[in-house]
């Protein structure tokens, strides 16, 4: 269940309808208060993710852009999401960072690889 909720929040799913989801499939009522709390928890796993600092060396780094669909202001715009992958010694790809921008601009590049550095990447 932990999973379903946590892959609902990623989609963007709200809290209401994360709720209404919850009670139906586990025929239980929760209070915004519980739903809230859980969204509270996975936004801090998940800037602990982003934060967390590299410990090991990737021998090659593959960074690019994809563009997806956002809801923003009641319209629906195309956004960049900004990702790198690091390849280790080992051949294993590892997923370094994921950023959001409203382009691929040479700034949104430079925060984007400017912070995977300041991590160690």
């Amino acid at each position: 269940m932990d999973l379903a909720l946590a892959e609902a929040y990623l989609q963007g799913v709200s809290t209401r309808k994360m709720k209404v989801v919850t009670e139906s499939l586990m025929d239980k009522k929760f209070s915004p208060t519980s739903i809230s709390r859980f969204s509270t928890t996975l936004d801090a796993e998940l800037d602990c993710w982003r934060e967390r600092i590299f410990t090991r060396e990737y021998l090659f780094v593959v960074a690019d852009a994809r563009y997806e669909s956002c809801h923003v202001d009641g319209r629906i715009i195309d956004i960049a999401c900004l990702v790198a992958l690091g390849i280790d010694s080992e051949g294993y790809r590892h997923v370094l960072g994921v950023d959001t921008s409203w382009s691929e601009s040479n700034d949104s590049w430079d925060r984007f690889i400017g912070g995977l550095k300041s991590r160690g990447g």
